[in-house]
């Protein structure tokens, strides 16, 4: 974030709405979590160009969209009002379309050297707040744009499986499906509160 635009915020929410305008239809849509609305607003600026995004501030809005939105891939601040990110990934992960779909913590917590509870519980990277809004758009591209055939396949898959079928049905039908990768809880009660 140390790189923002020094302009107001309408002039931001300006040029995100024109970027998502003019966006091609085949984009790959982001669902960003994030409750505080300044770092919402700034990542999606950050990633006008690259993607598509929507924005969720809740666990239960986020849950609620990605079961209706196939999404491309999630930005997840652990920190949320009712309840941590990694509770977003581990019941995504448990839907067999999203095991392939890259998911990024986004965290006030530096921890470079430390990445291993991040990808124990179920994320693929992680990017540390405050961020370079050129290092959120290169990982962005890197895990969904260009994104390997694994994750292409569970794109795929979310779009296929996002018609009518309701969370019963995906459940009886994931049964017989690989089961997805295992998650781990992210120990967040040991982690400082920066608010």
């Amino acid at each position: 974030m140390d790189d923002q635009p020094s302009i107001f915020p309408d002039v931001l929410w300006n040029r995100i709405r024109e970027a998502e305008r003019s966006a091609p239809a085949d984009r790959p849509v982001v669902l960003i979590i994030e409750d505080d609305p300044n770092s919402q607003m700034l990542m999606r600026y950050a990633l006008r160009d690259v993607v598509r995004t929507d924005a969720a501030s809740t666990v239960a809005d986020a849950l609620r969209m990605a079961e209706t939105v196939p999404y491309d891939g999630l930005l997840v601040d652990l920190r949320l009002p009712d309840g941590v990110g990694t509770e977003v990934v581990e019941e995504l992960r448990e839907e067999s379309p999203y095991w392939g779909v890259p998911m990024v913590a986004v965290t006030a917590h530096s921890l470079p050297d430390e990445s291993g509870p991040f990808l124990d519980a179920g994320f693929d990277a992680y990017v540390a707040k405050p961020f370079e809004q050129d290092e959120l758009r290169t990982l962005v591209r890197h895990l969904v744009v260009e994104g390997d055939d694994a994750v292409d396949k569970g794109r795929k898959r979310v779009r296929k499986e996002n018609g009518a079928s309701t969370r019963t049905e995906k459940s009886a039908r994931n049964e017989s499906r690989r089961e997805p990768p295992p998650t781990k809880q992210l120990d967040t009660d040991a982690m400082p509160d920066l608010s």
